[in-house]
């Protein structure tokens, strides 16, 4: 939520689309959750409300730095492995001494701990090779589109999903496959082009 205009914002400046009116809204958009997210907190240390523990409690197991927890477990089992082979990387189905599903155990909740794994540095820096082109390239064709809006929109969910991905394995599900094809979508989108007027009666040609 805090994250998205954020990643927004600095897209329409890299792609040459920011204007002042974009730095007004931006600021206007910030100050209503936080003063929402202000008013929170002091309900629930003040007013002893207890109805936002469960989302509260989610959100700080995403950050659970405690080495019993399970994520922790994992990075640390996958860096391990990782020193083990730090170049080539174990590939693809690679495991290591902690196993999150017994039916599948080479699947990891860390995508990115995952990756270096498997790949390798080399593996990985081809992949961010790779990757930093397509931004590059998305980000040219945003700067010369006419729809700029639109493919901020797109390539600003396509990020979030990645950041999410750090700590979900959301990359390895079927159902979000379809963030990859975003960037694909950008890249070979064509402007339309505003249909001519018909000249006024008498005008000249």
């Amino acid at each position: 939520l805090f994250i998205t205009p954020l990643l927004a914002f600095a897209l329409t400046v890299l792609a040459g689309h920011a204007r002042q009116r974009h730095l007004r809204r931006f600021v206007q958009f910030y100050t209503i959750p936080l003063v929402i997210a202000g008013a929170g907190s002091l309900l629930i240390v003040y007013g002893g409300f207890d109805f936002l523990d469960g989302f509260v409690g989610r959100v700080a197991s995403a950050f659970n730095t405690d080495a019993d927890a399970p994520r922790p477990q994992q990075h640390a089992a996958l860096m391990a492995a990782f020193a083990d082979s730090y170049f080539w990387g174990s590939g693809f189905g690679g495991l290591t001494s902690v196993i999150r599903s017994d039916e599948r155990p080479w699947t990891f909740e860390l995508t990115y701990s995952r990756l270096l794994f498997n790949a390798g540095l080399l593996g990985t820096s081809i992949l961010l090779l790779f990757f930093c082109s397509y931004m590059y390239l998305t980000l040219r064709k945003i700067r010369r589109s006419g729809h700029a809006s639109i493919q901020v929109s797109l390539l600003t969910g396509f990020l979030t999903v990645l950041i999410a991905a750090a700590s979900n394995p959301y990359l390895s599900s079927f159902d979000f496959l379809f963030a990859l094809s975003i960037i694909p979508l950008i890249l070979n989108s064509k402007d339309l082009l505003q249909p001519a007027r018909e000249p006024h009666e008498g005008a000249p040609q």
